[in-house]
């Protein structure tokens, strides 16, 4: 019998059917292919954000201090965020929370004085660096005594309370040598910064080492009176900003932004007083006329210009360096050497590109 329906004959029209037949399963194949390529690099990307840390901001220790006031005055004003830096003000009550914060690595840098720098660097694992000095204190560090108590010689065999690890000791010990006596003839009380207006009222001590806006409070409630200050040994005790040496190598550029915006708040000041002072007062809890009179009469500013002449090749911060470093090895508050150079780094402020 013959077959009616003979099977086509492939052709031309058949293979090209066949044809793009095999081009769209090669199609959809290459599509597969390509998402998974894609998901993968995706997936690889995730997998490196979850493991790499986020950017995190500059981190600075700060304690209520009017020469410090500035770098908050620059938070408020933007500035950090106008030079293109990100940073976190820790905000802390004394020196000394300051210092062991910078040694326990919760910041990357903090506001002090050299006594600081040089004692963090002798006692912990840290690389404290100075970059930029903020003032000296020209009267506004005071030792405050009780009444009965009239001048430092007075104060043989009183009992003192100094804040730890910070530079009370070091002017408690400039004052006692000034006066002709020695570390040893006064009993050492150490306290934290925020105690020492209620030690001295209720009697626990009889004298304390502090600074505005505490000492303010101290003379405001009428419980001690000014016996010394730093206007008696001008120049020596220097407030400084000072970062970790490993931060400066890794992150120069944002410290040198922070060290940029901390001046143009200090010249946004100098235009822009009133609302200036009510600033940085509210944040110490002062008024603006206290905070005002408090950097007239006891903190000597060092603005752009003055950072060349303190921290430039033998400058002024040298000297005090090594000052300080004498005072603070004879009252057993240094012990090695070897950890106390290189304390003034080489970094210079530049301008943003």
């Amino acid at each position: 019998m013959t077959d009616t329906n003979p099977s086509p004959v492939p052709g031309p029209v058949a293979s090209i059917e066949r044809a793009g037949r095999r081009c769209w399963s090669c199609a959809l194949l290459w599509l597969a292919a390509s998402a998974m390529i894609v998901f993968a690099a995706l997936a690889a990307w995730a997998g490196r954000q979850a493991l790499s840390p986020a950017p995190r901001p500059l981190r600075i220790a700060i304690n209520p201090w009017p020469g410090y006031e500035y770098a908050t005055l620059a938070r408020a004003k933007g500035f950090f965020e106008d030079e293109g830096v990100e940073v976190r003000l820790l905000e802390l009550s004394g020196l000394g929370e300051c210092v062991r914060a910078f040694e326990r690595e919760q910041v990357d840098g903090f506001f002090g004085t050299v006594t600081e720098v040089l004692r963090s660097r002798d006692q912990s694992h840290r690389d404290a660096q100075i970059v930029m000095v903020a003032d000296y204190s020209d009267g506004a560090d005071v030792i405050m005594a009780r009444d009965g108590i009239a001048t430092v010689s007075e104060l043989r065999g009183r009992r003192i309370g100094i804040e730890t690890g910070s530079l009370t000791a070091f002017i408690l010990a400039r004052a006692l040598e000034e006066s002709g006596l020695a570390w040893t003839d006064v009993q050492i009380v150490h306290m934290a910064a925020m105690d020492m207006a209620a030690g001295l009222a209720e009697g626990k001590v009889d004298a304390v080492v502090t600074y505005p806006p505490l000492s303010l409070a101290i003379a405001r409630a009428g419980t001690g009176r000014e016996i010394f200050s730093t206007r008696e040994i001008p120049g020596e005790v220097v407030d400084v900003l000072a970062f970790d040496a490993s931060c400066l190598r890794d992150r120069g550029g944002e410290v040198r932004a922070f060290i940029r915006a901390f001046h143009r708040a200090q010249e946004y000041a100098a235009a822009n007083p009133a609302e200036s002072m009510d600033i940085m007062a509210a944040r110490e809890g002062i008024s603006p006329e206290e905070f005002e009179a408090a950097i007239s009469g006891g903190v000597k500013l060092l603005r752009r210009e003055d950072q060349e002449r303190f921290l430039g090749r033998d400058g002024s911060l040298t000297r005090v360096v090594a000052s300080t470093e004498r005072i603070l090895r004879a009252i057993g508050q240094l012990t090695d050497s070897s950890r106390l150079g290189g304390v003034v780094a080489t970094m210079r402020e530049e301008s943003r590109d």
